[in-house]
């Protein structure tokens, strides 16, 4: 709609400026004053506006929303932030290096009244800077919450000496911490071992090599880890272990919810939940097939957007808008499929399992997958596993087990969820996926300059 080459200005790159900029709080005009003879920028804020005029045509607030606005309600409405503070009365913030400029301004707002706030972080640990964490909320708490105690913790449980030695050495160069000295009462340990290698491959073989020599010697696969800066770099080692017969599991490969299969399914219980999401609508017109050509579904959406409506909303009345005369009776039978799946789950007659059960008998989707899909019998077990899940979350949640709060639970949801510690498997993952977690042995890769640290960091500390 904008003419944006995506080559000039990829998506990912759009969508990380505009969470940007809700983290400082920054409305699309006051993106687009700053940019000044930024054209890049400009063009952001431009995509930046139609962004948020798709989100309330569709009813939908995406992550930054939620805090953007509740500050926002909090600032215009005191009474509804008494109501809160109130509730609340004692706070307490984990992994407080982590937060940003808005989540900071939601805590504070929280805890004014009557200042029992408790924060629990480590201005070593801020890792998080390209999500726009700012490490000066925990550098600055006492200045913002005259009074606060401050207790240190530097005794370590987990780690021996000689990797607390290491890493005290690293982190003393950094500017910006409090500073603190960590310590053990484990044991000195073995020495961080460093093996230079010629090329990736070579580094990667010597890894196998290892962790084969380690099984070997009465170790277990599972005891080793193998960590890198970005997944780009687990290909080399995948290789590696797959050649010497190493079982491996890649945390953030490709996960389970991002299966065509199970997109699919999961954007009909969306469409159902909220029918003015244009995005899993467009997604699932035409799946199974029902003679929606990719054209129709344009043209709904361009008159949408021309009416500042959802395309639910033009298709439900397709017949009054030539453009989609011709399929008006397909489209209009594709809105009573929706809406009888809609009055099913509103009549309170049907569980969330029953409901879904209703959405694969009548879009017959197990059928579509068995007629036109390679390995429709992998693909069905994954369905059957998706129910196996709101089952599960049935009985966990029990009254409060609703089809918004089932959608809430899987979008919040990492592939370091479904870790398990039990399985004899050596693990890959990026060092940010494996914070919190600990291995006897491990592997860090591709430690070199523009690598780790990356560019990035290294132009801009």
């Amino acid at each position: 709609q904008l003419n944006i080459d995506e080559k000039y200005l990829p998506v990912k790159s759009i969508l990380s400026e505009i969470s940007k900029a809700k983290d400082e709080m920054k409305t699309p005009e006051q993106m687009r004053k700053e940019a000044e003879f930024d054209s890049r920028k400009k063009d952001i804020s431009k995509v930046y506006e139609l962004y948020q005029a798709r989100l309330k045509t569709a009813d939908a607030m995406d992550f930054d929303d939620m805090l953007c606005n509740t500050v926002k309600l909090f600032e215009t409405a005191p009474d509804v932030l008494e109501v809160y503070q109130n509730q609340f009365k004692y706070i307490m913030v984990d992994e407080y290096q982590d937060t940003n400029k808005v989540q900071y301004k939601f805590v504070s707002m929280l805890a004014e009244k009557h200042n029992n706030i408790c924060v629990v972080g480590d201005d070593d640990q801020s890792i998080y800077k390209f999500r726009g964490a700012t490490i000066e909320n925990i550098l600055s708490f006492e200045n913002t919450f005259k009074g606060a105690k401050i207790i240190r913790l530097e005794q370590n449980y987990r780690s021996t000496q000689n990797i607390l030695n290491a890493a005290n050495e690293v982190i003393s160069n950094n500017t910006m911490r409090k500073g603190k000295t960590l310590w053990t009462e484990n044991s000195v340990g073995d020495k961080i071992e460093v093996h230079t290698s010629d090329t990736e491959r070579e580094e990667a073989a010597f890894i196998a090599s290892q962790i084969l020599d380690g099984v070997e010697k009465g170790r277990k696969y599972s005891d080793f880890a193998v960590l890198y800066r970005m997944n780009a770099q687990s290909n080399a080692v995948e290789q590696a272990l797959s050649r010497s017969g190493v079982p491996h599991r890649i945390i953030g490969g490709h996960r389970f919810y991002d299966r065509e299969e199970i997109r699919d399914m999961v954007a009909y219980l969306q469409v159902i939940n909220n029918p003015h999401d244009d995005v899993r609508l467009s997604r699932i017109i035409n799946v199974p097939k029902r003679a929606i050509g990719a054209t129709t579904v344009q043209h709904a959406a361009d008159i949408a957007a021309g009416l500042g409506e959802s395309i639910y909303t033009v298709i439900s009345e397709a017949d009054s808008y030539p453009q989609l005369s011709r399929a008006a009776s397909k489209l209009k039978s594709f809105v009573n499929l929706i809406d009888g799946f809609i009055d099913a789950e509103q009549s309170g007659d049907y569980s969330l399992a029953e409901l879904y059960n209703l959405v694969l008998e009548h879009t017959e989707y197990k059928e579509y997958l068995k007629r036109e899909k390679e390995n429709a019998d992998v693909r069905i077990e994954n369905i059957e596993e998706l129910l196996s899940n709101i089952i599960k979350f049935e009985e966990d949640y029990g009254d409060d087990a609703t089809l918004s709060a089932f959608l809430e639970e899987i979008s919040l949801q990492t592939d370091i969820d479904n870790y398990d510690a039990d399985a004899d498997t050596c693990v890959m993952m990026t060092l940010h996926s494996a914070k919190g977690l600990e291995f006897p042995v491990v592997f860090i890769t591709g430690m070199e300059d523009g690598i780790f640290p990356s560019v990035a960091t290294m132009m801009n500390p």
